[in-house]
């Protein structure tokens, strides 16, 4: 028989409780995530390990990335409502 070993995880993280460590919008996480700028798991919900939060930290510092949300978030926007899309 195989001998089990207790695997030392970290936790996981729901979109709210990521946009409350961030200070912004659960709806900006959403977007991170679709832009593959953050990365999740999707067993029952989506979750976002904390090793990722701390990647995602490490690699983002200094930047701004509001820029990058708000054109996505319109474009959804745009999409949904059936509007042609222009790019600058």
């Amino acid at each position: 028989m195989a001998e089990h070993t207790k695997w030392n995880s970290q936790p996981t993280y729901s979109i709210k409780d990521v946009a409350y460590f961030l200070n912004t919008a659960p709806a900006n996480i959403s977007t991170l995530i679709k832009l593959g700028i953050i990365r999740s798991i999707k067993l029952k919900s989506l979750s976002i390990p904390q090793f990722e939060i701390e990647r995602f930290m490490k690699d983002n510092l200094g930047k701004d990335l509001s820029k990058i949300i708000s054109d996505e978030q319109e474009k959804q926007r745009a999409l949904k409502e059936g509007r042609e899309i222009l790019s600058i």
